[in-house]
């Protein structure tokens, strides 16, 4: 899950220049880019605590809290500022996979920074300790989610408004980071 940083102080690159955030004790790093540092609070494993993700404009300092279901880590900012794609834990344990561990399955989400509305997509439940790639198009509407298969990756691209997300031809190799999305992969759909 998130890195627990402690007192953490993120930096990034603003219109202004070098920005730094300092987010306080106990925060979880989640994203940081396009001028917003996103972390959260209270996310504990157990349920016991309020669960709240904030996000920070690294020029202004302006800060928006949004109370959140669960933990959310593994996260992008779109090129645009106004979306954060991230893995969103699941409330409970998934009984298909091994009892014993003691972390949930995932989905993959955005929320929408202007109106704090989480959107899951569809059709996706991302094992345990799993770390799907995930890039947004250069116009931000679309997501394009690299799942690890094996000796192959599933490339899969969402928007919106989808049932469910577009699934490309299989890649040969692994998944090892957010992939680049090259003009030939650039969903044309609109």
């Amino acid at each position: 899950m998130g890195q627990d940083l402690g007192a953490l102080a993120a930096s990034g690159l603003s219109r202004k220049g070098l920005g730094r955030a300092d987010l306080g004790p106990g925060a979880s790093f989640v994203a940081a880019g396009n001028d917003k540092v996103a972390w959260t609070t209270g996310c504990d494993p157990y349920g016991a605590g309020t669960c709240r993700l904030h996000r920070r404009s690294i020029s202004t300092g302006a800060t928006t809290n949004y109370r959140f279901p669960r933990r959310a880590d593994g996260a992008i900012v779109s090129p645009d500022g106004n979306l954060l794609a991230f893995r969103l834990e699941r409330a409970t344990t998934d009984p298909r996979y091994d009892a014993a561990h003691p972390a949930p399955p995932s989905d993959i989400a955005i929320i929408r920074l202007d109106t704090g509305r989480v959107e899951t997509v569809p059709g996706l439940e991302i094992p345990a300790k799993t770390s799907p790639g995930l890039a947004f198009s250069a116009d931000s509407r679309w997501l394009a989610i690299a799942l690890d298969a094996g000796d192959h990756v599933r490339l899969l691209a969402w928007r919106s408004g989808l049932a469910l997300p577009f699934e490309t031809t299989p890649i040969p190799g692994q998944v090892l980071g957010s992939p680049a999305l090259t003009p030939a992969l650039r969903p044309t759909h609109r």
